[in-house]
């Protein structure tokens, strides 16, 4: 936790600092101090962007950032001036640990959005690939890793997001999956220093411009996209606050210079480095049309317009290298202008959301409470007004361009983009909106208004904390040991691919196992993987690994299965080389493909089943056989839900097989056990609460809130059994208040399985043909014919 949420922030703050100290030294501007870390961090960006260009030397850009940065500490000493601004520090670590709460408080160094929206999965890829190779493609095997960059990195897509991450996570050497979400929060600290510095002329008093910086960070909107990994969103909002701050000293007449342009211009080509080219375009033109205008009308000064002009030349100078690869837009781009495209909304976001207060859990649906919700938009709008009101008396460039350009992208996205793209568009633009918002409130209170002023901001305050504390009581986190297990189990199996996984989880095959060529048989594919039943297995579905067709999992040497106490042992070409926690990995060994796989199973989820005398005899007689492989194994006993005795309010689903707890409450019956043994004990389905089984009274074990995709188990404990009738128990408790993730959508939980073996455990017999009737009567997985 102290790797990912301490040394990570610092690191990148120390590099941005460094970063910004020579870029404030070479531009020779008195750059205001709230300023200099968030300018570095657009060096650290466009280091990252111009070194990943070329593969050979894309190591290079974490030490290279390390490298500027010292320079940045020795040549730039000179440059600290002024005063230290306490309440800007105050303000960012403030926001930084409204951000940190979600997952600081789960006691996991993990990341938000699990199963609520995989694209921090593919995040992560590109942050992998980048980091080592740049943009280059080439040697990458066929599997779901390489095509998730080929769609991505092969269609220009920007990566300038994730060049910050890729550098600071490798000079630490943790996988950036345990410091994606610290990385947004320090991009939200550090928009904080941008707005406080955007309220200055505007508001007198340090402390209020802290207020003002606080809440305008973190509007309903970008949290919502924040808990959903929304890297381009934070960031895009962090670079057009810093853009409209640094633009007063580049067109200031007092410095006439082209080196005041080199912030700004930077800046700029940040930009263009984060979104796409057309993307950036619809805000950056505004902004600097904006400024240009302003300039015209203050100075009436043809060298002030051309300043601009050099901004705008110095950004595409800089951007010139990866804009001529990506192009304007990526080349898949249909989904961002495609009116059906919702990704994952469930239809258009309201253009009242870019208020930045939005009391719901989910920011896709309505607040239930909608006269509150009403009334703290309708005082935010008013606050709105007469914050506009004041940045226009005192004719404040910086925080005019910012509201009026983000507003103006805000709209043209929304009018030709996607309903997808137009949400995001909508969470950047929302910082600006509740940045005027609460400028007006607190100008209300330096005119002498303290009651209406104190009024205003409080009730922006509560809009803004109350709309947060609802979506991080919604939270989605990530299973931190589950996911480590598979960051593990994908470094031991590096170059031993290709592998399989037949569990929708894209962390694993985007992400985790990225070095042994991992595809999912339900992800993005290169090979299909057909079921024995025909066609093959939909987007994000889960099957048993003997549904899959045995010439489907021929082409793989490695397996990474989940371990279940309903799964069926692999074909006998795989032998077990890890069992661990949660997965399993099964490795090809040198013996000849079976002649037939013929696979059993028994009602519900069992994975046993009796095959008839007859089918034995026909596999036997079958010519070339020398050998009949039979894997058994204790049958499962699985527990229906329904079959036990539920409080009134857990509905029951999915046939009986499961209940939705929707309040704490115990679940008890009965089962027997057919001979005396070790049993262990597992749970399908996610909680959001604590899980605690009790077997003929005795607690057996717990579990805390978990999110799993559909159709997996976890094994809560493990207890011997004697042969007989036993009682058990399943309690469920609801979260504390205070926890993450603790509140919303409730999951549902079954069935229960006690189980005397995995498919680790499943043991293979080998009989001749003549013996093959040995075989009659038995429960078994499955039976192969051997050509030895």
């Amino acid at each position: 936790m102290l790797l990912s949420w301490l040394a990570f922030p610092l690191l990148l703050l120390v590099l941005c600092t460094g970063c910004g100290l020579l870029v404030r030294r070479l531009a020779g501007i008195d750059l205001p101090l709230p300023l200099v870390a968030p300018l570095g961090f657009t060096v650290v960006i466009l280091l990252g962007e111009l070194i990943s260009i070329d593969s050979a030397i894309a190591e290079l850009a974490a030490p290279l950032a390390v490298s500027v940065a010292i320079a940045g500490f020795i040549v730039g000493r000179p440059a600290w001036s002024g005063r230290f601004e306490t309440w800007a520090v105050a303000a960012a670590l403030a926001v930084f640990a409204v951000y940190a709460a979600p997952i600081v408080f789960s006691g996991e160094p993990t990341f938000s959005g699990y199963i609520k929206l995989d694209d921090t999965a593919t995040w992560l890829a590109l942050t992998d690939r980048i980091t080592d190779h740049g943009r280059d493609l080439s040697n990458l095997a066929p599997s779901t890793y390489e095509a998730t960059l080929r769609f991505n990195l092969g269609s220009g897509y920007p990566i300038g997001a994730f060049t910050p991450l890729a550098s600071v996570s490798s000079i630490l050497g943790r996988d950036p999956a345990w410091t994606f979400q610290p990385y947004l929060a320090t991009m939200a600290a550090l928009l904080a220093l941008c707005l406080y510095q955007l309220s200055a002329g505007l508001v007198r008093r340090p402390p209020l411009r802290a207020a003002v910086a606080f809440l305008a960070a973190q509007p309903a909107l970008l949290f919502g996209y924040y808990l959903w990994g929304g890297v381009k969103e934070v960031a895009a909002a962090l670079l057009f606050a810093l853009l409209a701050a640094s633009l007063p000293a580049a067109v200031s007449p007092r410095r006439l210079t082209w080196r005041a342009a080199i912030p700004p211009a930077l800046t700029a080509a940040a930009i263009l480095a984060v979104l796409t080219a057309a993307g950036a375009a619809v805000w950056l033109l505004p902004m600097l049309a904006l400024a240009a205008l302003a300039v015209a009308i203050r100075q009436g000064s043809v060298a002030m317009l051309r300043r601009l002009l050099l901004v705008g030349g110095l950004a595409l100078l800089v951007s010139l290298p990866w804009l001529l690869d990506a192009g304007l837009l990526p080349r898949e781009s249909g989904a961002l202008t495609d009116p059906g495209e919702l990704g994952n909304l469930i239809g258009p976001l309201s253009g009242w959301q870019a208020v930045g207060i939005w009391p719901a859990g989910d920011f896709r649906v309505h607040p239930s409470d909608t006269v509150a919700t009403v009334v703290l938009i309708a005082v935010a709008i008013f606050a709105a007004l007469v914050g506009l009101h004041r940045i226009w008396g005192r004719r404040a460039l910086a925080a005019g361009a910012f509201v009026v350009a983000l507003l103006v992208g805000a709209a043209v996205l929304t009018a030709v983009g996607s309903p997808w793209v137009g949400g995001k568009s909508l969470a950047t633009a929302s910082v600006a909106v509740l940045f005027v918002a609460c400028l007006g409130a607190v100008v209300l209170w330096e005119r002498g208004m303290r009651v209406e002023g104190g009024i205003l901001l409080g009730l922006i305050a509560v809009g803004v904390l109350w709309s947060n504390a609802l979506a991080y009581r919604e939270e989605f986190v990530a299973p931190f040991s589950r996911l480590s297990e598979l960051e593990r189990v994908g470094h031991e199996i590096a170059g031993q691919g290709p592998t399989l996984m037949t569990e929708y989880e894209p962390y694993g095959a985007r992400h985790f196992l990225r070095d042994a060529d991992p595809e999912g048989a339900s992800e993005l594919r290169r090979r299909l993987v057909p079921l024995r039943s025909g066609g093959s297995l939909e987007t994000g579905a889960t099957a048993d690994i003997d549904e899959f067709a045995l010439e489907g999992l021929l082409p793989y040497r490695t397996l990474v299965l989940r371990r279940s106490p309903v799964a069926s042992r692999p074909p006998l070409p795989f032998q077990l080389t890890e069992a661990g926690d949660s997965y399993e990995v099964w490795q090809v060994d040198e013996s000849p493909a079976p002649l037939e796989h013929l696979s059993l199973e028994g009602p519900g989820e069992v994975p046993t089943a009796t095959p008839s005398c007859d089918t034995i005899r026909e596999l036997a007689s079958r010519p070339g056989i020398v050998h009949l492989a039979a894997s058994t194994r204790p049958a499962p006993i699985v527990i229906p839900i329904a079959q036990l005795t539920l409080p009134g309010d857990w509905p029951v689903g999915g046939g009986g097989s499961y209940a939705t707890p929707e309040t704490p409450g115990i679940a008890e019956g009965s089962f027997s056990v057919p001979s005396r043994g070790s049993y262990g004990v597992w749970l399908g389905g996610s909680s959001r609460g604590d899980v605690e089984i009790e077997i003929d009274g005795t607690p057996v074990g717990t579990g805390g809130p978990e999110l799993d995709h559909a159709g997996e188990y976890r094994q809560l404990g493990e207890l011997a059994l004697a042969p007989g009738r036993h009682t058990i128990a399943l309690t469920y408790s609801d979260p504390s208040p205070l926890a993450p993730g603790g509140g919303g959508e409730r999951f549902a939980l079954g069935p229960l399985v006690v189980s005397a073996a995995t498919a680790a455990a499943a043991k293979v017999d080998l009989v001749s043909p003549s013996q093959a009737e040995s075989l009659c009567g038995r429960p078994l997985d499955w039976i192969e014919a051997l050509p030895y």
